[in-house]
């Protein structure tokens, strides 16, 4: 199953690579992966989570309605979305995008034309955000925040995993439910409060936020 990981970091110049870093962090030694993902990768299918997060679920329903009531054909998924079929649909639906959600991109993002989701190195820019320019709305299955690495003689300007959060988990049993809801703003301020007790670094509002897709 796929499902949305935020990760939270400080401004570097090489997000894959610190991303990385902190997925990482939660493989053993003698692990292929870590025991809540198998794989990963940036934006991926939840590539576009922000933008629809900063439009909005109404606004968004009311694009699909008139969608729906245009009798548009579409044809099975791709990464998630669905395809135009026939293609010649999509000139028709990005044009609507572009005039109903101005600022938004060139092609309507809910579809699978828009972007290669899964092309090698993509990380699109709106899979990025810093935390003052965070979507309220925008939710996540898992919030992850980075800190330094704790062997920083070894790994000098590395990162790994320092606060996490989850909606649910394998128990070992069962998928249990937590008292986290999946909201982002949320997980940063309960964050903030744990690391506030620590001496490790706080998140500024500089730090980025980056949306990964994870698969368990």
């Amino acid at each position: 199953m796929h499902k949305i990981a935020e990760v939270v970091i400080p401004p570097v110049a090489d997000i894959p690579t610190a991303i990385k870093q902190v997925m990482d962090s939660f493989i053993g030694d003698n692990e292929d992966h870590a025991d809540w993902w198998d794989w990963w990768v940036i934006g991926g299918r939840w590539s576009g989570h922000k933008i629809e997060a900063r439009i909005g679920t109404e606004r968004l329903d009311a694009f699909v309605a008139e969608l729906t009531a245009m009798k548009l054909t579409v044809s099975g998924f791709q990464s998630g979305r669905q395809s135009l079929n026939p293609a010649s649909q999509c000139e028709t639906v990005d044009a609507m995008w572009r005039e109903r959600f101005p600022g938004f991109g060139d092609k309507c993002i809910l579809f699978s034309h828009a972007r290669d989701q899964y092309a090698k190195g993509a990380m699109h820019a709106d899979d990025v955000c810093r935390v003052e320019e965070l979507p309220a709305d925008l939710t996540c299955a898992r919030l992850i925040v980075a800190k330094p690495h704790w062997d920083k003689e070894t790994h000098p300007n590395e990162l790994e995993a320092g606060y996490m959060l989850a909606t649910d988990f394998w128990n070992g049993v069962s998928i249990q439910k937590t008292d986290y809801a999946g909201s982002v703003a949320e997980g940063i301020q309960r964050a903030r409060e744990y690391i506030g007790k620590t001496n490790l670094p706080q998140v500024l509002d500089s730090w980025l936020v980056v949306t990964v897709d994870y698969h368990n």
